[in-house]
């Protein structure tokens, strides 16, 4: 069991009191080496948490609590770094309360070999590469040999390809050295592929904090439902219930699907909340439930597909890239009852 590092105790800070922007209310604790992920639209209050915790703000009220002794740094959305400065110039002046110049060199060496940098430290800053330069600016923060990194959306005007190149060596070497990570991303693929944990944020709100997994596969609220990745949303009515599983019809079909949690509050016949993920429908010939081709859209490693229900309800799956479907086309497809996940919001 991990210890906790840090609390946030019911703080609230409000940029204007007739605005929504800011956060209210906001509880949760972090672990020590755990890679936190805070993700939400925008305005949701992502950056307003990271500045709280970095203590650039204030709280209004409630409180932030360090439960260990910890050195942190503060990534900006944008950093500018001078062009006219060395690599080496840039870490040492990070580097001020060491006197020794050999020392200073001998850190920032060091923390630029851990980010494969280290052949660039002579060269000026207008010298190197985008990604080079994002590699500098962590290392900035990291030269101080932090315990704890925030990190406020720093990849967003790099490229895919070396986005991702870049955070999966990052994220990776923040692990490795125990560093404590929490990150703002507009990205939901990114914040689930590199978090232990996702907070979910809505109008300065926490809507949802959990493990990657459980914030994909099993949201709280039809809100995360709807932010994280592609979901169906049906609307139907409970039949029955029962200690694990829920009787409900879909589709014209009765199926049973599994009860989200011991204490979920339904009673027989109320509204209910279907949500599936497309990866969970399969297209099958001898498929349980009947459809018909609506629209395939191609996406490189497979088609997003569209198929029409005969009560004119419309979903997505996805079908192999080699299997292109006609317009119109009859079909059959199954779903993997046991993945569905479902509310009693509406």
């Amino acid at each position: 069991m991990k210890e906790k590092l840090l609390k946030l105790n019911s703080v609230e800070y409000r940029y204007d009191t007739r605005s929504v922007k800011g956060v209210s209310n906001l509880s949760f604790e972090v672990q020590q080496g755990e890679c936190l992920g805070l993700i939400g639209p925008s305005g949701s209050g992502k950056s307003t948490t990271l500045k709280l915790i970095a203590s650039i703000i204030t709280p209004q009220k409630g409180n932030i609590e360090f439960l260990k002794d910890h050195t942190l740094c503060y990534v900006p959305q944008m950093t500018e770094l001078n062009n006219d400065k060395t690599v080496l110039e840039i870490l040492t002046e990070e580097l001020s309360h060491i006197e020794s110049a050999e020392k200073k060199e001998n850190q920032a060496r060091s923390t630029l070999d851990l980010l494969n940098i280290t052949n660039e430290i002579h060269s000026k800053i207008s010298e190197i590469s985008g990604g080079q330069k994002q590699r500098v600016i962590i290392a900035k923060a990291m030269v101080l040999n932090p315990t704890v990194i925030l990190l406020d959306e720093p990849f967003g005007h790099l490229d895919e390809k070396l986005r991702f190149t870049l955070m999966n060596e990052l994220f990776s070497l923040f692990k490795e050295n125990n560093i404590t990570t929490i990150w703002v991303t507009h990205e939901t693929k990114e914040a689930l592929a590199f978090s232990d944990r996702i907070a979910v944020l809505n109008h300065g709100s926490l809507i949802q904090i959990d493990s990657s997994m459980k914030v994909y596969e099993r949201p709280n609220s039809l809100f995360t439902a709807q932010f994280i990745g592609r979901t169906n949303i049906i609307s139907t009515k409970a039949i029955k219930i029962e200690d694990s599983h829920i009787y409900t019809k879909l589709f014209s079909r009765d199926i049973q699907i599994p009860k989200p949690s011991e204490d979920f509050k339904l009673k027989e016949h109320m509204d209910l909340i279907v949500l599936i993920k497309p990866e969970i429908i399969s297209i099958a010939q001898e498929g349980r439930f009947k459809a018909k081709i609506e629209k395939q859209i191609y996406q490189g490693d497979c088609f997003l597909t569209q198929i029409k229900i005969a009560n004119e309800i419309k979903i997505w799956t996805y079908s192999p890239s080699d299997k292109r479907f006609t317009i119109g086309q009859k079909v059959a497809f199954n779903i993997n009852l046991n993945k569905v996940h479902c509310l009693n919001e509406l």
